[in-house]
C-alpha cells in the first residue's frame, strides 16, 4: 500500500482468545513487529461480515484492519476482496486478491494490491 507493505495474521483459540501477529515496512524497512493483543484488529466487512465466521456464514467482501504503529501513530486500511484464488468446499478455507486504500494518522490515501485467506473453522 504505497511504500508500505503489510503481513498480518489474527485467529481466535477454542477458548475465544484472539491472538495475533503483524508486521509493517515502509521502503522495505520494517517500522513496526508485535504479536500483542490489541496491535492490530482484523474485521470482515460488507456482506457476510460476521464475526467471528462461521462454517454457515457467508464470504465478506472486505476487511477492516487497525495497526497500532507504536509512536508513528495508527494505520487504517481497508481490503477489497477481488478474484477468488483458491477456495476449499464449503467455503472452509479461501484466498483471494484484492486490493487496499487506506492512512496512516488520517494522512493521504495509499493504495495497492493485496493476496489474503480465511480459514473458518468453528460451527
Amino acid at each position: 500500500m504505497g511504500a508500505y507493505s503489510i503481513v498480518w495474521f489474527d485467529t481466535l483459540g477454542i477458548d475465544g482468545t484472539e491472538y495475533v501477529s503483524s508486521y509493517v515496512s515502509k521502503d522495505h524497512k520494517i517500522i513496526v513487529s508485535s504479536c500483542a493483543a490489541g496491535s492490530i484488529k482484523v474485521r470482515p466487512t460488507g456482506s457476510n461480515n460476521q464475526y467471528p465466521p462461521t462454517l454457515s456464514s457467508g464470504l465478506p467482501s472486505g476487511f477492516n484492519i487497525t495497526i497500532d504503529l507504536g509512536h508513528k501513530g495508527t494505520m487504517d486500511v481497508q481490503v477489497a476482496v477481488g478474484a477468488i484464488a483458491l477456495s476449499a468446499p464449503g467455503d472452509l478455507y479461501t484466498e483471494w486478491v484484492g486490493t487496499l486504500t487506506g492512512s496512516v494518522n488520517g494522512g493521504s490515501e495509499l493504495s495497492g494490491v493485496a493476496s489474503l485467506e480465511m480459514f473458518k473453522l468453528t460451527a
